[in-house]
């Protein structure tokens, strides 16, 4: 979220973590995730899916307009599960208002 001005907003994540052959969210798996501000990196975070496979975090730091943002992840295991490659680059979008999930 941006208040399209220098004043800084707060940040919203959600992230899903799940079976791919099936699109059912795996619960209890630990993913930390990485936070770079115009190519400086800023904090990272470790979140535990819920039983739907979903983490999140409201309100995180906020961030201007004319930052550039760059969220990514380490490998992602779960118990039972093929490890998945982690990502250094997760698309970011910019919307309006607090999320539904906050």
């Amino acid at each position: 979220m941006t208040n399209g001005g220098t004043v800084a907003a707060p940040f919203y994540l959600q992230v899903q973590v799940y079976n791919p052959l099936t699109g059912q969210g795996i619960a209890g798996v630990t993913v930390t995730i990485y936070r770079s501000k115009n190519g400086v990196a800023q904090s990272s975070l470790t979140l535990t899916t819920d039983s739907n496979g979903i983490a999140q975090i409201c309100g995180m730091s906020g961030y201007t307009v004319s930052d550039q943002l760059q969220i990514g992840y380490p490998d992602v295991s779960a118990p039972g599960y093929i490890t998945a490659p982690g990502d250094s680059n997760v698309p970011v979008t910019t919307s309006p208002g607090v999320p539904s999930f906050c």
